[in-house]
This record gives structure tokens, sequence and C-alpha cells, in this order.
């Protein structure tokens, strides 16, 4: 679809699915690069996980950028419609916390946490890969870049229904991170940013090497 891109540039319908497609080849290909960290950590090879860890979190936030290009994959357009429901301040800012838990935590400590409706409604979005999804993850290889470099225990990190109590990487407060989130106001735009066309051809070609 890249290849013929610029003769249908002008047909949003075209233009929509190219880049929904182009998320999902960069969703893919990071989900390789993932279990390739994975490898290089059980390995031990502290080198290499440093390497594809990173090449997983540059890959997130090539797909945030992608998806500014559409308003329908701006976390902005969820919000601003959630807001322009509310017809005083205290409405606005309740309609756009719950626009904001509902693709996020799914509530409270209580509902993310005890609940396990974390992430229930997971969205591929602008704005919110780079401010939500991007930190956790980051923060995460941080922690198993620690284990290999000596300055943490080196455990197994298991599952997320197996998690090992001792070990930092498992007992993580997700939710302490989270919550910011939820409860800023900071506005995302909903305004279409960045040429799709070129942009979809760059990220084909990145994903190559």
């Amino acid at each position: 679809m890249a290849s013929v891109a610029e003769q249908y540039a002008d047909n949003d319908n075209f233009l929509y699915d190219l880049v929904d497609i182009t998320r999902q080849s960069i969703a893919d290909h990071a989900r390789m690069i993932y279990h390739r960290a994975v490898a290089d950590f059980k390995s031990c090879d502290r080198q290499q996980f440093k390497k594809d860890s990173q090449k997983f979190l540059d890959l997130l936030l090539l797909q945030d950028t992608l998806l500014a290009t559409r308003p329908e994959f701006r976390v902005g357009r969820w919000t601003e419609q959630a807001k322009s429901l509310g017809t005083t301040d205290d409405e606005k800012r309740m309609y756009e916390w719950n626009a904001r838990v509902q693709i996020t935590t799914w509530g409270n400590r209580y509902c993310a946490d005890t609940g396990g409706l974390r992430d229930y409604a997971h969205k591929e979005w602008q704005g919110l890969l780079a401010d939500f999804y991007y930190p956790r993850w980051k923060h995460y290889f941080e922690i198993l870049q620690a284990e290999l470099d000596g300055r943490l225990p080196m455990l197994p990190v298991g599952n997320s229904s197996t998690p090992k109590t001792d070990n930092p990487a498992m007992t993580i407060d997700w939710y302490a991170m989270e919550e910011p989130w939820t409860l800023d106001r900071t506005p995302y735009s909903a305004t279409p940013e960045g040429d799709i066309v070129s942009l979809c051809k760059e990220i084909t070609s990145h994903a190559r090497r």
C-alpha cells in the first residue's frame, strides 16, 4: 500500500487504511523485538537487551508519530468529545476523567489492581502511547536492565499471572504511575498533523532495517 500511496493520496478511505495497516505492522514488528528482548534477558546478554529494549521503545514512539496523522487515532479526539458534553467546568472535568480512565485504569486503584481491569479498553492512540504506555515500558525495561547490570538482584520475571513478590520488576506500583495521567487536564489536540504518505514510506523502510 505504501508503494502505491501517492496514487491515492486524495482518497481519505485509502489513507485511513494505510495508517491502520502501518500501525499494525509496527505493532507486529515491536512484538518480535519484545520477544528478542525477553530472550536477551534470559540469556543475560545485557548489551543486546539494552539495544532491543530501546528499539522497542523507539518503535512505540514511531507508532505515536504515525497515529498523529489521523484524527481517529488521536486521544485528543476522545477527550475533547468527552469534555464537549459538559456544560460546567466540573462536568467537563468529570467527563474527561471518565474518558481517560475508561481507556487506561478503568476506574480507581481497586478497579485497576484488584478488579484486574487495567488496560481492558487498550487503545493504540497518539498521545496515549507516548505519555501513558511509553513511561510504563521504559520503567519496566530499566528495572530489568538494572538486574542485568548487577544493580538489582537477578531474579526470574515470571508473568502477569505468576508474579514474583521478591522481584522489583514484578512488584511495580503501576497505578501510582498511571493515576496522574488520568487526573491530568493538559489538553490533547484532535487536529491531525504530518504527511501520511511520506511518513508511512519512511516507517516501512525503517521497519525493514
